[in-house]
């Protein structure tokens, strides 16, 4: 009992250790700001900070960005997300550095506790886990400033209930992995739910096939219907904004493959249009991006041979060098982030015994990894994965197909873990004895050595990741200005109160406010009068909030009042007035005489979406507290 207990021990402080060496790199300098994407994300937590905090008001409209664009439909806002509180408690620059460090510890205990679901042995288990999340794609994403994808930690135990689920045939697990997905839906995680749906989908038929019973489908239709309820709030704001706004990419995804299509188009232009702006590169060294961290022009190449794509592919398993802000390979479009993923030599060598030592077991994810791989290579084909897939709905506005790498080490490192556990038992035996201490030994140190070289990849791929000091934030304008220089920086902009005009933003909409820098400019609210060369009216903004706008409008003939927001459905005023559209501008028609307008953002999307929301969770409470009639138990170890 005593060695169980010190074994148990010891695998949490292993794990423990190597999470907090790779994660604790954010710490150094815990007020330090990032680079490259960061501030998109920075901006993302002190504006919801300030809605919350300074105005005492949901944030479901950003002010700030883009002359005005709901935050609530934004599917990377992290809100209404549970780890809010952290950013109320501590501010959202030290809360981000928190955040990572506690995903990489709910990560690598969750990949641990799903294994042992699998039955994995506990050195196997160790293994699985510290392969996949000492890998160097969470280091490299949160090098780059990738905050959504923090919720990849929660993808094991999706899976994991899943294959509880199977054993106990109990659909209570459905709800505890519905709810998983739901937390990742509402942190913002995208692409971690889509790629926790394709892995769990097709695990699930696999798993079905094995058994000769449609038990796993049924469970896996039941999660992403939980999920979908108790993420409603957001889903529904979400789903109308991107139908307003729709986001697509080209099936192309990677621009490298234009050269064997010559019709094949990225972003709207040809290979020949590229030529033609002399954007074609065709060796790149180790070149680094620009000095402010913004990516060089797209790189084309020439069609890849073999010979490219398998020394691309070793510099991606197996280079020990990886850094997010270089190119190490003329196959690259992006920064190293979207292709690195670093699990070293055992891993990639026990998956491929897998095949012969523990078919039985691993198929179904040798073969997720296999598809995961072959659509991580983007549009090569009519029937490439990625290609089909890009037609179905959502899965046509993922950006990059690089990204399926992530799932295809997850199901490699399982695949990894049986076939390590088939040469224990060949090589050990089933009874304990000297020779299987020593076979366990033996394996152990082998499992160490990987894991202490994977941490120390991932720790060089992370290290740096927060190297700018606080910087010093303008003083804030009494009212909202949009400006056209506030997208270069939109973090210390907002903090200043600079609307940005323009951004970087996944979803692209159609930004109608004009710029304070433009000739046409006419100030954040004013008089359009429906009498031509009328003079002598007066507006002014006298409150404002994310959410609101009071305005005092003093006309002498009839015309509307306009804010230099965009509108979006939501927008309304009180009574009497009305709310109209102006030119994609928010405005209300006025009488001649004094008014005081007060224009409120409250969308029923949100309000429905929460019913929703509310409605499942009280469900799923209900459900959980009674059981369901005839659940199995089963116990398993942590």
């Amino acid at each position: 009992m005593l060695m169980e207990r010190f074994a148990r021990w010891a695998v949490f402080l292993a794990l423990a250790a190597g999470a907090l060496a790779i994660s604790g790199e954010v710490l150094r300098g815990l007020d330090h700001w990032g680079r490259y994407d960061w501030d998109y994300h920075f901006f993302q937590g002190f504006s919801i900070y300030r809605s919350l905090l300074e105005f005492r008001e949901p944030p479901l409209w950003n002010p700030w960005y883009m002359g005005g664009v709901p935050a609530i439909g934004n599917f990377q806002s992290p809100f209404p997300s549970p780890w809010l509180l952290l950013d109320l408690g501590v501010g959202p620059v030290v809360a981000i550095k928190l955040k990572i460090v506690a995903h990489y510890a709910i990560g690598v205990a969750g990949m641990y506790w799903m294994a042992r679901q699998l039955r994995l042995s506990r050195l196997a288990s160790v293994y699985a886990s510290g392969t996949f999340f000492f890998s160097t794609w969470l280091a490299l994403r949160v090098h780059s400033g990738h905050l959504t994808y923090l919720s990849t930690a929660y993808l094991p135990y999706v899976v994991g209930f899943l294959a509880r689920s199977r054993a106990r045939r109990d659909s209570r697990d459905a709800i505890w992995a519905g709810g998983i997905v739901a937390l990742m839906i509402l942190q913002g995680g995208v692409y971690d739910v889509i790629f926790t749906a394709f892995v769990s989908g097709f695990l699930a038929l696999a798993w079905s096939l094995q058994g000769r019973t449609t038990w796993p489908l049924v469970v896996a239709v039941l999660i992403g219907a939980w999920g979908f309820g108790l993420a409603a709030v957001k889903l529904l704001p979400v789903a109308s904004y991107m139908r307003e706004n729709s986001r697509t990419t080209e099936v192309g995804g990677n621009p490298a493959y234009l050269g064997q299509d010559p019709g094949a188009k990225v972003g709207g232009k040809t290979l020949e249009d590229f030529r033609k702006n002399q954007e074609v590169v065709e060796t790149v060294d180790e070149v680094d991006v620009g000095p402010e961290g913004s990516e060089r022009p797209l790189r084309l190449h020439k069609p890849p041979s073999k010979w490219d794509l398998l020394t691309f592919a070793v510099k991606a398993f197996l280079g020990r060098e990886q850094r997010s802000n270089r190119y190490y390979k003329p196959l690259q479009t992006f920064g190293w982030h979207e292709y690195g993923v670093y699990i070293g030599p055992l891993a990639v060598g026990l998956a491929a015994l897998s095949v012969v030592l523990a078919w039985r077991t691993s198929w179904p994810w040798l073969v997720t990894a296999a598809l995961c791989f072959v659509a991580a290579g983007g549009n090569f084909g009519w029937f490439a994965p990625w290609t089909l897939i890009h037609r179905l709905p959502v899965f046509g506005s993922m950006h990059c197909p690089s990204r399926f790498l992530m799932p295809c080490i997850f199901a490699a490192t399982v695949a990894a873990g049986y076939a390590l556990d088939a040469i224990r038992q060949k090589l050990g035996g089933s009874r304990t004895g000297r020779r299987t201490r020593f076979v366990d030994s033996v394996l152990g140190l082998l499992v160490a050595a990987a894991l202490v070289d994977s941490v120390a990849v991932a720790r060089s791929s992370i290290r740096g990741v927060f190297p700018l000091p606080p910087p010093v934030i303008e003083p804030r304008q009494p009212v909202i200005v949009t400006s056209e220089a506030a997208g270069k920086n939109m973090t210390q902009a907002m903090l200043a109160n600079y609307c940005s005009a323009h951004g970087y933003e996944p979803i692209h909409p159609k930004v109608w406010v004009t710029a304070c820098e433009a000739p046409a400019y006419k100030g954040e609210a004013y008089l359009d009068s429906a009498t031509p060369g009328a003079k002598g009216g007066l507006v002014e903004i006298v409150d404002w909030s994310p959410n609101t706008v009071v305005v005092r409008a003093s006309s002498p003939t009839a015309g509307r009042v306009v804010l230099n927001r965009n509108w979006g459905r939501g927008w309304r005023t009180d009574p009497p007035y009305l709310t109209e559209v102006f030119q994609g501008l928010i405005a209300s028609p006025i009488e001649p005489g004094e008014h005081v307008i007060r224009f409120v953002y409250w969308p029923s999307v949100f309000l429905i979406g929460t019913g929703i929301s509310v409605a499942t969770l009280a469900l799923a409470i209900s459900l959980l507290v009674r059981g369901t009639e005839g659940a199995g138990v089963t116990s398993q170890d942590p």
